[in-house]
């Protein structure tokens, strides 16, 4: 491997590192505009949304949980939705004493 294939290796990694660079910067300017006009809401959990989910690699199963939240909109609207967040079960346990 001579100094052009050096030369060549090294330009398509620092490409792929524009690229990348370029992609996560476009993912904050998206995520600044939306958080720019966003309003503040305090939700109420109502419920919890039970998943056995398994371990890969392995035959153990652990039991998470997705809050579903209650919100008022400016509008007065009453939305309900389950959030992406989760809840293991171990710390449902541990809070709950």
């Amino acid at each position: 491997m001579g100094p052009p294939d050096q030369w060549q290796q090294a330009a398509g990694t620092v490409a792929a590192g524009i690229v990348l660079l370029a992609a996560s910067g476009a993912g904050i300017v998206r995520a600044r505009r939306f958080l720019d006009g966003a309003q503040r809401a305090e939700a109420r959990v109502v419920d919890l949304e039970k998943h056995r989910q398994g371990v890969p690699g392995c035959g153990v199963k652990t039991t998470i949980y997705h809050p579903i939240v209650t919100f008022t909109t400016l509008e007065g609207a009453e939305i309900t939705a389950t959030t992406r967040s989760l809840v293991c079960s171990a710390s449902l346990a541990w809070s709950s004493s």
